[in-house]
Order: C-alpha cells, then sequence, then structure tokens
C-alpha cells in the first residue's frame, strides 16, 4: 500500500475531500499492469474524441503515463486503484446519481468485450432502469490510500484520459456526456463534452494533460434522455501520469534559478 504522497508544489485543500473510509463490500486493487496505449486490439474502437480533448497520442507518448486494463476485481460500488510506486497517485472510483445499485451494479467489473477499449475488462457503468430522463455520475479522485482511509487531499498528476464504450446503438438513449477536469480547489481546468444521439457510435475518448500536476478529480456526468430499457456502458482505459519526485522538482526550480541569473547577468 502507498504511504500518503505530498509534493510541496501540488495544490491541497484540507477541506476539499477529506478522509473516507472504504465500504466493506468495495474492491482494493494493488499495482495493477499499466500499458501505454489506449484502444488496443481486441476491444471496442474509439470513434469519438470529446470536443476540447488533449488526444490520446499526446499522453501515450509521455514516458510516465500509465494505462489500466484490467477490472477483475471490481466490486459493484466504490473502489480503490493503489501504487506502492510513490510518486504515482492512488485512485478512487465511486458513482451517484440514478445508477444500479445491485450486485453487479455501477462499479462492478464487466468482462463483456462489446463494453470494453481494452481486450480483457472495463468498469460497469449501468442505471437503474428508469424511464425518466435522468443522470449517471462518477467521480475519479487521486489521492492516498493507507490500507483504511483514502485521503483526497493530496496527491494529482498532469495528464489524465480514460474511455467510454458500448455495442452499436447503446448509446441511442446518451443525450450528452460532460466531462470535467478539476484541481484540488474544485476549479475547473478542462470541460469536455460529447452531445446529441450517437446511436452508431461505440467507443468515447477523453483526456486532458496540464502545465503543472494539478488534476485532482474528474467527474463524468451522462445525461440519458427518456426511454425505456436500462442503459449500460463501460469506462475503460484509465490512464495518468506519476508525479515527478521532490528531488525532481528541486533540480527543476535549480535549472530555473540558475537560468534566470545568467540571464540577469547578461542583460546588466
Amino acid at each position: 500500500m502507498r504511504t500518503n504522497l505530498h509534493h510541496p508544489f501540488l495544490p491541497t485543500v484540507s477541506f476539499f475531500c477529506a478522509s473516507l473510509v472504504l465500504p466493506a463490500s468495495a474492491a482494493v486493487v494493488d499495482d495493477p499492469d499499466l500499458y501505454s496505449v489506449f484502444d488496443p486490439s481486441g476491444g471496442r474502437s474509439i470513434t469519438n474524441t470529446a470536443s476540447g480533448a488533449t488526444s490520446a497520442s499526446t499522453l501515450e507518448a509521455l514516458g510516465d503515463f500509465g494505462i489500466i486494463y484490467e477490472y477483475g476485481s471490481f466490486n459493484q460500488g466504490t473502489n480503490i486503484i493503489a501504487f506502492s510506486d510513490e510518486t504515482r497517485s492512488d485512485l478512487q472510483i465511486s458513482f451517484s446519481g440514478a445508477v444500479s445499485t445491485s450486485s453487479s451494479g455501477a462499479g462492478a467489473s464487466l468482462s463483456n468485450n462489446s463494453y470494453s477499449t481494452s481486450p480483457t475488462s472495463a468498469i460497469r457503468f449501468a442505471d437503474n432502469a428508469e424511464t425518466a430522463a435522468h443522470i449517471l455520475s462518477t467521480t475519479l479522485d487521486l489521492g492516498s490510500w493507507d490500507g483504511s482511509t483514502f485521503d483526497g487531499s493530496v496527491g494529482g498528476t498532469s495528464a489524465f484520459g480514460f474511455t467510454l464504450s458500448a455495442p452499436d446503438g447503446a448509446f441511442s438513449r446518451l443525450n450528452s456526456i460532460t466531462v470535467q477536469f478539476l484541481d484540488a480547489s474544485s476549479q475547473t481546468l478542462s470541460t469536455q463534452t460529447i452531445s446529441g444521439v450517437n446511436s452508431g457510435s461505440v467507443g468515447f475518448y477523453f483526456g486532458y494533460q496540464s502545465n503543472a500536476a494539478d488534476i485532482s478529480s474528474v467527474t463524468v456526468d451522462v445525461s440519458i434522455n427518456e426511454g425505456s430499457g436500462s442503459f449500460l456502458m463501460g469506462m475503460d482505459d484509465i490512464g495518468f501520469s506519476s508525479i515527478p519526485e521532490t528531488s525532481t522538482y528541486s533540480l527543476i526550480t535549480g535549472a530555473l534559478g540558475i537560468g534566470l541569473v545568467l540571464f540577469i547577468r547578461r542583460r546588466s
């Protein structure tokens, strides 16, 4: 398990994300394998990129960017992905709104490749079969898991991306998907949307790269139109970059300081 991750260059607000005790039914996945490519062969293809998104190829080119393909141990509700690597934040994934709370509901593993962009599994993003228009929501918080509680007031990343997918025609009731990348003060860094009926679409990609390691959480709101039947899609290929260690920050700031001194001397 990771210990608390904190760097002086990361903005932290202690009241924004209090330490949360994980529900007993949820799962903790330690040190999952990390990959470097979104949408590998074997799963659904990415057919739509959200407006305003940083391209998948840009995130894939980052040397410290890691993508998770496997969610087979996930249970319904809130789940944790924890890393022993001190430079990589832990991740808490929770759901709210009109989501299914059955044992195979929102948050549970989804092994059907029709709902994943990787060849293994995805996270089930399911509603409660409500016929009226409704909203499904999930929040992905970066922070630190100490074995019993999740602290969302520390940690962060400079780049984050993921996919949402389903079989052909499954998005016929979809009104819109709105994704917000937030800093530790809950200020919006980027808003990305996909809207309109996408009855033929099978895979959506969202991603954002910031100039600093200030992405603290990501919210996903899925608006579903009125209609019959349940709505189901898979969340997959969740990826984010690591955080340079304090010593790395010191080297960077030291180099910038030396450069500034030399610049001033040349101007004088």
